[in-house]
């Protein structure tokens, strides 16, 4: 699997706005059969029309857990209404299937522009996140599901920067990754890889005139520890 693709795989459409309905939605997406004509095809690409809605706002989200939790932008999901729409590949990779549900807020730092977030869905493939932090001069790439093919560039600077989001033990896990990686209209909360497929972080801002881009990143272990209180704060509730 190329790179694209591999982003393409893991990653899903945000789209928001003071109300929407699912019928908008579906009647403005339209799905690229692969080369066996099969739109269940693993190969196949889906394709949302936005002039038609002109005041859908869109952006991106990173899959980082088989059970639906993904990593984002805050600023994508600053809208009234979302839907998530997920292409979610089977476990032989033989056929996928189009996810179109809502998402529940798990955590969000506005002040540093990242969140988490939870959609009703499954998927047998999410992004690894990396634990380490990477090294300046190290290439990485970035897409969306809406533009051509993976971009790269390389990291050029990382800052550490605190929230008061987090207790004062991790208060300085949030990372900021200069990268020259432009990111376009729309790119806001996709991925941010390494050459071994590693997410580093979700794209938030494009730096004009420099052409360089914005990434935010949680630490991996800070994030394994949001999602997992999530969950059994969520089997509390079904209990009670």
């Amino acid at each position: 699997m190329g790179v694209s693709d591999y982003l393409r795989a893991h990653t899903a459409l945000i789209v928001g706005a003071e109300e929407i309905a699912d019928g908008d939605i579906e009647k403005n997406m339209t799905i690229n059969a692969g080369p066996e004509g099969n739109s269940n095809n693993p190969t196949s690409q889906y394709h949302f029309d936005f002039k038609s809605l002109p005041n859908l706002e869109n952006g991106h989200a990173a899959l980082i857990s088989h059970d639906g939790y993904f990593l984002t932008a805050a600023h994508v999901i600053e809208s009234k209404a979302h839907r998530l729409i997920f292409s979610a590949m089977s476990i032989d990779g033989l056929e996928n299937k189009i996810n179109i549900t809502t998402i529940r807020t798990v955590f969000v730092d506005r002040s540093n522009d990242i969140a988490i977030i939870k959609a009703d869905l499954r998927s047998p493939f999410h992004f690894r996140l990396r634990e380490s932090k990477p090294n300046i001069g190290e290439t990485l790439f970035a897409g969306a599901h809406l533009k051509s093919g993976a971009a790269s560039g390389v990291l050029e600077k990382t800052t550490r920067r605190r929230s008061a989001k987090i207790d004062d033990e991790h208060s300085k896990s949030f990372l900021r990754h200069v990268t020259t990686i432009p990111l376009r209209k729309g790119d806001s909360g996709s991925a941010l890889i390494d050459t071994e497929g590693y997410l580093c972080g979700v794209g938030v801002m494009t730096l004009r005139p420099q052409m360089r881009s914005i990434g935010a990143m949680l630490e991996a272990d800070v994030v394994n520890r949001i999602i997992e209180e999530d969950r059994e704060s969520t089997k509390t509730l079904r209990k009670n």
